[in-house]
């Protein structure tokens, strides 16, 4: 069989091409029935692989690109929590461990600073390891630094509190230690130092008493580059607001809410439980602000502060107060104020008065009145009459006022007079102008009182006043009345006066 060489430049190019064959063996191998239609098989392959409209054009991203960003993804570096399982105890009076590295206490990891992978950690000055510092390593803010350690109680991996706070740690390396140094118990020391919030957002460290001889188990942060990142980081909780997801408790979510209000949309219960109290305490946690007792059949919420209430108070059941000295009771008996010793009605201001207002009746009742044969309590007034009465006899005036006229009407004068001409509207009664049928003395009213004096006429009592019935005359010293009525011939006029 005769063979034909041809070299390239003897091969025509393609006039036509297509670079739309979908990908498979059946149609890119099977299908073929010529060298044209396996170049546009290749044609269609180079297309998808540079992702361009057509064949012959440049690809999105070229290969070196690529290669450089998939090489930064690689290196991109992540923050992830490791944990030591290893006890370690406090020394006493100390806010501050040394990490033994015999002891298995220390970070395996190389250390780590700003940059670099390791445990993440500050490096301390000269003569500053072996104490309480505040040195970190910058991380999202002031409480959340990369070398934060998370500290647990070694017995019962509970949260250790510090004046309420959460107690964590700052990682710290001794003055020397550098990117990529093993940790040793000679020169490459690593120690934590026991810090908690001070209340506004700045770490300041744990008083010795709060952490002192108490057994920790803690973790660090660990830097760590995506090449290197091992399969369980995020079991650790990595990838998470290191305190507060990593530290679930209700001081992280307070710190972190900040002056935000929050809204509730739907309403809720908070259950206090049975052996349980719920407490809103002052600052110094020296006094209980609100205290709610769950137990039950003692539940309770008592009040340790001055309590203002700009609403109504409405209590479904009866109230007491000052219950440690003299109890004062509210409705333990239905519509009854009680004490167990004596109770005073008193008022502070200079010129505030007690007033007694009822829909019903005022009475009084004491043991007194209770040991005696009188029935009942003693009222007031028994009827609006009554009370009409007493204006009739003594006028617009207090209780004890009316008992001392009451009391001085047995030391008075009486005169009777028949009147033996008329006495118009507004002018003068001069009694020694009329008969006195008594023999009674005239009164003088510049030393007698006309405004005590009992006037009646025909057995009228009249009031005294220039706007009632009647008031001092022209001449005193005569015992004139000026009368705000006309009298005529034959009316009796009688005179009570002191």
């Amino acid at each position: 069989m005769a063979i034909t060489k041809l070299s390239q430049t003897q091969i025509r190019s393609s006039r036509s091409f297509d670079d739309t064959i979908g990908a498979g063996l059946a149609t890119m191998v099977t299908a073929s029935t010529d060298s044209q239609y396996d170049n546009n098989a290749l044609r269609s392959q180079v297309k998808r692989l540079a992702g361009s409209t057509n064949w012959y054009e440049s690809p999105s991203t070229d290969i070196a690109t690529l290669n450089t960003a998939v090489g930064d993804i690689e290196d991109h570096s992540f923050l992830f929590d490791t944990h030591v399982l290893t006890s370690v105890t406090v020394g006493a009076s100390d806010n501050f461990v040394v990490l033994s590295v015999s002891g298995s206490q220390a970070p395996t990891e190389s250390a780590a600073n700003t940059t670099g992978q390791g445990a993440v950690c500050a490096y301390l000055a000269s003569g500053e390891f072996g104490a309480n510092r505040l040195s970190l390593v910058t991380g999202a803010n002031a409480l959340q630094p990369f070398n934060l350690v998370l500290i647990r109680d070694a017995s019962t991996n509970d949260v250790i509190n510090s004046n309420g706070q959460s107690v964590f740690g700052l990682l710290q390396g001794e003055n020397g230690v550098v990117n990529g140094d093993t940790f040793n118990d000679t020169t490459k020391r690593v120690q934590i130092s026991f810090v908690r919030d001070s209340g506004s957002n700045t770490l300041e460290a744990v008083p010795a008493v709060d952490i002192q001889g108490k057994s920790i188990k803690y973790s660090y942060i660990t830097r760590k580059s995506l090449s290197n990142l091992p399969q369980n980081a995020t079991l650790g909780g990595a990838f998470a607001d290191h305190i507060a997801a990593a530290e679930v408790t209700l001081q992280n979510a307070y710190d972190n809410q900040g002056a935000t209000a929050v809204e509730g949309s739907t309403s809720f219960a908070y259950k206090v439980g049975a052996a349980n109290t719920y407490k809103l305490q002052n600052s110094g946690a020296t006094i209980d602000l609100l205290s709610v007792d769950g137990a039950t059949g003692s539940e309770a919420v008592t009040f340790g502060a001055n309590t203002s209430v700009s609403g109504t108070l409405d209590s479904t059941s009866s109230a007491s107060f000052d219950t440690s000295g003299q109890s004062i009771a509210i409705g333990s008996t239905t519509g009854a104020i009680s004490s167990a010793a004596s109770l005073s009605l008193t008022t502070t201001g200079a010129t505030s008065d007690v007033t007694l207002n009822a829909g019903g009746s005022i009475a009084f009742s004491d043991s007194n009145i209770t040991g005696s044969t009188y029935i009942g309590d003693l009222p007031l007034a028994s009827s609006s009459a009554e009370m009409s009465d007493f204006f009739t006899n003594y006028g617009t005036v207090s209780l004890v006022s009316a008992i001392n006229s009451a009391l001085n009407t047995t030391s008075r004068s009486t005169v009777e007079y028949i009147l033996t001409s008329d006495v118009a509207n507004t002018s003068d009664f001069d009694p020694s102008s009329h008969t006195n049928i008594n023999g009674g003395t005239d009164p003088d009213w510049s030393t007698n009182s006309i405004s005590t004096a009992i006037v009646y006429v025909n057995g009228r009592r009249l009031i005294y006043g220039s706007s009632y019935d009647f008031e001092v005359g022209t001449i005193p010293a005569d015992g004139e009345i000026s009368f705000n009525e006309s009298y005529f011939i034959g009316d009796v006029i009688v005179i009570e006066y002191e």
